[in-house]
């Protein structure tokens, strides 16, 4: 959902089209071609961008809202599959499932940086608390069978705290579980 105009912005799973919706949801206004196997997408704060993952070419797309056409991508580990955005709009948290970490990008200067977890964790989706700095990903499926949530210190870029999620596989994150757990 787009915080300044109310559009609906989607992905086609698997496919490659980003789609733009009529805030009363009376129509889709566009469509455009874009990358291969999107997955997951972000409206920027201020209504400017839509942020996409695109898993078959491993990076996260930057589209304009006014033109939909690609402006910047970041490169990212492999398969990016969750995606987040702060509050003021100058970091991107992206999942990279099967590299197994996740990515800090600045969007100022288009930076990024790795963020390592455990070796057998498969990221999937991030959400990110504004008011403590942290961002949260799930580590899915892990071999020794635990599914933690790490605590991503979006600072110190790097994670501080994990902690087992409810669930024999944790794939999402609902900021209620987050802001009752003590840091």
């Amino acid at each position: 959902l787009d915080p300044v105009s109310g559009k609906f912005y989607l992905v086609d799973w698997y496919d490659d089209f980003l789609v733009e919706i009529a805030a009363d949801a009376s129509a889709v206004l566009r469509d455009q071609d874009v990358g291969t196997s999107l997955w997951q997408l972000v409206v920027a704060p201020d209504g400017q961008h839509v942020y996409v993952t695109d898993r078959g070419n491993d990076l996260v797309r930057e589209m304009s809202t006014a033109t939909l056409l690609e402006t910047r991508s970041f490169p990212v580990g492999d398969d990016p599959w969750g995606l987040d955005i702060t509050a003021d709009g100058a970091a991107l948290v992206c999942t990279c499932e099967d590299s197994h970490n996740a990515f800090i990008i600045d969007v100022g200067t288009g930076g990024g940086t790795p963020v390592t977890l455990d070796a057998s964790a498969d990221p999937r989706d991030v959400d990110i608390l504004d008011a403590q700095g942290l961002a949260f990903v799930t580590g899915g499926q892990l071999a020794n069978g635990t599914s933690p949530v790490f605590v991503v210190s979006l600072g110190q870029q790097a994670v501080i705290d994990s902690f087992d999620g409810p669930g024999s596989n944790t794939n999402v994150t609902p900021l209620s579980l987050l802001t009752n757990r003590s840091l």
